[in-house]
């Protein structure tokens, strides 16, 4: 089956679900998501090192032991990557507004140091972000006025910024 397959409707169901799960729960959601995909990764690829090396039990607590230790990086780097990714961000507008290659690695290096510190504050807006903009889809496709969808999905960015930044 592919996605011309699928009824619009719940399609677009599906995009609205996704969007407040994420304007709801977002930086639950990534941190989650984080924590799940690189600690079973990091087993995956440790299981299969030792294989044949270590008794099956043995092997089953390495295991579980790299999911959890590995997951735990894994919630380090999502927030080393809202610095490099606001890092990039400042690079980026300090070149465009013509600034020279120190000047704009020195607002680089800022910008990462902002995003490093403040990092729960941006995966709160990003997730908040995204999940309007799925939900503005959505309603888009349930066939809902422009505008009202923009009043909509704005609304839930800022609720869920909100909701989300005071837990």
């Amino acid at each position: 089956m592919d996605i011309t397959q699928i009824p619009v409707g719940a399609l677009n169901l599906t995009l609205i679900s996704l969007g407040l799960l994420l304007v709801l729960l977002g930086k639950r959601v990534l941190k989650l998501a984080a924590f799940v995909a690189t600690g079973s990764l990091g087993a995956l690829l440790i299981r299969q090192l030792l294989i044949g090396r270590l008794s099956p039990f043995l092997l089953d607590v390495a295991t579980l032991l790299s999911f959890f230790g590995i997951g735990l990086v894994g919630l380090l780097i999502l927030k080393v990557g809202a610095g490099l990714a606001t890092a990039l961000i400042g690079y980026l507008i300090a070149t465009s507004l013509g600034a020279g290659i120190a000047i704009a690695l020195l607002v680089a290096l800022i910008a990462f140091i902002v995003g490093l510190t403040f990092h729960e504050l941006l995966l709160v807006i990003a997730s908040a972000s995204v999940g309007g903009y799925l939900v503005y889809v959505g309603l888009l496709g349930f066939g809902a006025g422009h505008q009202i969808s923009v009043l909509i999905a704005g609304a839930l960015i800022a609720g869920g910024v909100l909701l989300q930044s005071r837990r």
